[in-house]
């Protein structure tokens, strides 16, 4: 016969936000924050990391930490998992937050890191900390060819409510194939000599056509 008393229940799965497909772009322009599968966390009484509308890479938002007289503390931005082909990168734009005044090393820095151990140990791969104001956002590149495989991705800020303590903003997030275009270019002046036995210096300039920034671990990558 019919049950009697039985209780109905429901519910609404998500698609799981493991980014598996590239490129990848993440700009924070949807209202909902953070961005599905994106965690974020705080210590101490630092603001965290919100969605932003008054200043941005490109419109009409971005993440950010904004300023708070006195919050001191770290404010974290991680990614979902990420499972990374070879021989690929991430751009993105930051901005010290703060009209008047340098972000302060280990005062008012933001790090870039990455984990490959499911958030167990970070690696460093950047530290956003300007000595003088930012008027612009500014662009960011890394190659992360090392770190193929399942990874995490975040940003930590710490602030200690002093010096130049104010926030920071980051947009347009890209992951992408690093682009595997021609040969690098070689430029070099042509040079004569009419004294034989004479030491002539040749020089050059390679210019590395993949776009990653050459001050990056395992970059310029030339034939």
């Amino acid at each position: 016969g019919d049950a009697v008393g039985t209780v109905v229940w429901s519910f609404t799965t998500e698609a799981d936000p493991t980014i598996t497909t590239f490129p990848y772009t993440q700009d924070f322009n949807a209202v909902t924050f953070p961005p599905s599968g994106w965690t974020t966390g705080t210590s101490g009484t630092a603001p965290g990391w919100s969605r932003q509308t008054v200043d941005y890479n490109s419109p009409p938002a971005c993440a950010g930490v904004p300023w708070v007289s006195g919050a001191t503390g770290t404010s974290l931005l991680t990614t979902p998992s990420i499972v990374l082909p070879a021989s690929h990168r991430i751009k993105f734009f930051w901005k010290d937050d703060d009209p008047n005044s340098p972000r302060v090393a280990d005062h008012d820095t933001t790090w870039f890191e990455v984990s490959t151990d499911g958030g167990a140990t970070w690696i460093t791969l950047d530290t956003l900390s300007q000595p003088t104001p930012d008027v612009t956002f500014n662009e960011e590149t890394h190659d992360l060819s090392a770190y193929a495989g399942t990874i995490l991705l975040r940003w930590r800020d710490w602030t200690d409510g002093s010096t130049s303590a104010w926030g920071v903003g980051l947009d347009d997030i890209l992951i992408e194939a690093i682009p595997l275009n021609s040969a690098p270019t070689i430029a070099y002046a042509m040079i004569s000599s009419t004294t034989n036995g004479a030491a002539i210096t040749l020089t050059a300039t390679i210019t590395d056509d993949f776009g990653v920034d050459s001050t990056v671990a395992g970059a310029p990558r030339l034939w």
